[in-house]
C-alpha cells in the first residue's frame, strides 16, 4: 500500500477497521506486559460520549 499524497504531513489514526471493546484490549496489555490493570465497575456513560468506534487506513489508502 502506498501512502496518498494528500496524507503526508497529516495526522491519522490507523486500525483495523474491527471494533474492539476496551476490558479486551486491557487483557491484551495484561498478557503482554506481565501487569495487571484495575478494571471499573462503573458501566455509568455521559450523554454525548462516544462508546463505539473503529479506526480504518481509508485517508492513507
Amino acid at each position: 500500500m502506498g501512502i496518498k499524497e494528500e496524507a503526508v504531513g497529516e495526522a491519522v489514526n490507523l486500525g483495523s477497521g474491527k471494533e474492539h471493546r476496551v476490558i479486551d484490549l486491557a487483557n491484551i496489555v495484561n498478557e503482554l506486559t506481565g501487569q495487571t490493570l484495575r478494571k471499573s465497575d462503573h458501566q455509568t456513560f455521559k450523554k454525548g460520549l462516544i462508546q463505539n468506534t473503529a479506526y480504518s487506513a481509508q485517508k492513507l489508502e
